[in-house]
């Protein structure tokens, strides 16, 4: 493609955009709205699946050691655990630290001598799914009393895990089906009254792809302007409320994993810019076509 038919392309669009400023601001306004709601969505999304992935995270099991069992073991026991594949980290609970962890009116008048807790371990893992084989993998050494892990809630959480990120997967590809519809929509009323425009470049032998480019610059015009009004809208929305819930939920940890304004911002530019754009371009390219049979 020569550069000065470029140039005429991308002149003609942009001021096929200024000169049908009505239709062109109903288009830009859609673009937006319909944008906008796609970035609550993948805000909300992308949030579920990181809380979601630290409560994951979270899940731990105790490993009870049997009392008798050495200090020097006890220490070598946990270096096997931790060289277990599947362990992201285990930590030591002496049973000083769990007699200490009581509550008052459960210990009073004890001392450590009678002490009937033992040494423990708090393990956690890399993968949810395999965490009852390694539990199983764990309770193989001869040491291990006791593993405190809960099947059920282990299954409640990766159960929770998958429908999550199914839910998520499934609402996003709905809000892009949903803005294509009503955006593509709009775009052909803006190509409808212009159909007078578009009889006569085809009469005088303009080429289909050459009145297509224009319209689909100025598809591209409408999608990035709509995309800029909607990430300033979701940004600073999403700041304001991610402050708001951070100041409210101090005490909870759970809320420290939601995503900073600034992490997220990437992410909202190129999905909104990509966006924005493709709907653009091919909203004019369906919306066009209809009309280049005369």
């Amino acid at each position: 493609m020569r550069l000065t038919k470029v140039r005429y392309f991308i002149k003609e669009g942009c001021r096929s955009f200024f000169v049908n400023w009505t239709m062109s601001l109903a288009c830009v306004t859609i673009v937006t709205a319909c944008l906008v709601v796609f970035g609550i969505f993948l805000s909300l999304s992308m949030n579920v699946s990181q809380i979601t992935n630290y409560t994951r995270s979270e899940y731990e099991i105790r490993v009870i050691i049997s009392p008798e069992t050495t200090e020097r073991r006890v220490k070598e026991i946990g270096r096997e655990i931790e060289v277990i594949e599947n362990v992201a980290n285990c930590t030591l609970v002496t049973r000083a630290e769990r007699f200490s962890e009581l509550p008052e009116n459960v210990i009073a008048g004890l001392d450590l001598s009678d002490n009937p807790l033992s040494d423990s371990f708090v393990v956690t893992f890399k993968n949810l799914e395999m965490a009852a084989q390694t539990a199983d993998e764990i309770s193989e050494i001869p040491e291990v009393r006791q593993t405190t892990q809960s099947k059920e809630t282990l299954d409640k959480v990766n159960t929770l895990f998958n429908k999550v990120t199914a839910g998520v997967i499934a609402l996003i590809a709905i809000m892009i089906l949903i803005s294509v519809f009503i955006i593509s929509n709009t775009i052909k009323l803006t190509v409808f009254a212009r159909k007078r425009d578009i009889n006569i470049m085809k009469f005088v032998g303009a080429t289909d792809w050459f009145i297509r480019w224009p319209f689909i610059i100025e598809g591209m015009v409408i999608g990035v302007i709509g995309a800029a009004f909607a990430f300033l809208a979701v940004w600073y929305g999403y700041g304001y409320v991610a402050a708001g819930i951070g100041a409210v939920f101090t005490n909870f940890n759970v809320f420290a994993a939601l995503v900073s304004a600034e992490a997220i911002m990437p992410i909202l530019i190129s999905s909104f810019l990509g966006f924005g754009i493709l709907i653009g371009a091919v909203g004019s390219i369906i919306s066009v076509r209809r009309h280049l049979h005369v």
